[in-house]
């Protein structure tokens, strides 16, 4: 069975994924992860059957990708079966989003900022008018079209993706 989980975003999402078809799954627009990624594992059936788990790093919510990853590093070390693939906001949108041809992706930072995504770099900016979504419902629907979109990773390296890196605490002077 496989897990996608992605937290980074404006949206809460995770589903559990056998013969490409969704068994299990939370799709939940909140600012409140943490919640959501408590209840979506309480509630998840035959986790100990999970053996591929596919995450988005990121960029996005700050508090989102870690607590996210946080989930996938204590399920890979409970079951050391489990492989964790990885990819990144940027790799998402570009293969969902082929038929289009855009490489220029704007996605939500802050109430007035955005990420700018380019295949070379990430930069904040002025809030842009539309931000990128990411179809999840293709996404999932299609899901092992899509798994050439993510990297096998090691349990040891796995970091969220930062546009910059992250206040924590005070705001140094």
């Amino acid at each position: 069975m496989k897990l996608f989980i992605d937290s980074s975003q404006s949206r809460f999402i995770a589903a559990l994924i056998e013969n490409n078809k969704v068994i299990f799954s939370s799709n939940i627009e909140t600012k409140y992860k943490v919640e959501e990624i408590i209840k979506f594992f309480e509630n998840v059936p035959n986790l100990h059957n999970i053996h591929n788990i596919y995450i988005n790093l990121g960029p996005g919510s700050f508090t989102g990708a870690r607590i996210a990853l946080l989930y996938v590093r204590t399920l890979a070390q409970l079951n050391n079966k489990i492989k964790i693939y990885t990819t990144n906001t940027y790799s998402l949108l570009s293969s969902l989003n082929k038929k289009f041809f855009q490489r220029k992706f704007f996605i939500f930072a802050t109430k007035n900022k955005s990420y700018l995504l380019t295949n070379k770099s990430v930069k904040i900016v002025n809030k842009h008018a539309k931000e990128s979504q990411i179809n999840y419902d293709l996404l999932l629907s299609n899901f092992d079209k899509f798994l050439n979109t993510f990297t096998l990773s090691s349990l040891e390296n796995l970091q969220p993706t930062y546009a910059s890196q992250p206040q924590i605490g005070e705001i140094k002077k």
